[in-house]
């Protein structure tokens, strides 16, 4: 849908506006299929905005591209210290949570083959109080490990938590593209001096 100017504001826009080959583009960055992104040239809607902007707002906004651009080079730094963190907190979960099950494993063999002796009657000595006594005696300091156990757990899922949430948003370079593209966009016309 065109915009419509004003016979001053036409005048200053004819004067200035460029072919349709010379227009400046934009890059249409599309972070859910990255590589459908591509550089688009302007809409002579655009072009007439920013033919009438004011010199001072351009410069504005270019500030404010300076600015996220640092601040993006900043995120993505920040993206690959947590990536990195974040495979070796997976790393070392994973190996606790392997160590804890074995331990938890083995002592559940064990503290079954107390009451079976032999290992064929699980009943034979079932009803030996001190035999009870000695095996909770040794239940308790295993609740430890449990809790090990479910803390590990927890922090896995946490980690893979993360790990998919910074994978869907981490900073990348096609926004400094887009970033750039647009600060080119911003300079291909003076504005107006107000």
């Amino acid at each position: 849908m065109a915009i419509s100017f004003s016979p001053a504001e036409q005048d200053v826009i004819n004067k200035q506006k460029l072919p349709d080959d010379s227009l400046p583009k934009y890059y249409n960055t599309n972070p859910l299929s990255p590589e459908t992104s591509q550089f688009t040239r302007i809409s002579r809607d655009f072009e007439a905005y920013l033919i009438l902007q004011p010199s001072s707002q351009k410069q504005t906004v270019q500030g404010w591209i300076k600015a996220v651009k640092t601040f993006n080079v900043a995120n993505t730094d920040r993206d690959i210290i947590l990536a990195a963190y974040l495979n070796i907190r997976a790393t070392d979960v994973a190996l606790r949570l392997n160590q804890l099950d074995s331990s938890l494993s083995n002592f559940a063999d064990f503290k079954a083959s107390l009451t079976t002796g032999n290992g064929t009657d699980p009943s034979k000595y079932a009803d030996i109080l001190e035999l009870d006594l000695l095996s909770k005696s040794l239940q308790r300091p295993i609740e430890e490990t449990v809790v090990a156990r479910e803390q590990a757990f927890h922090e896995n899922n946490m980690v893979l938590l993360l790990s998919k949430k910074l994978a869907f948003t981490k900073a990348d370079t096609s926004i400094n593209t887009e970033l750039t593209a647009w600060q080119a966009v911003m300079g291909t016309y003076a504005g107006q001096d107000i």
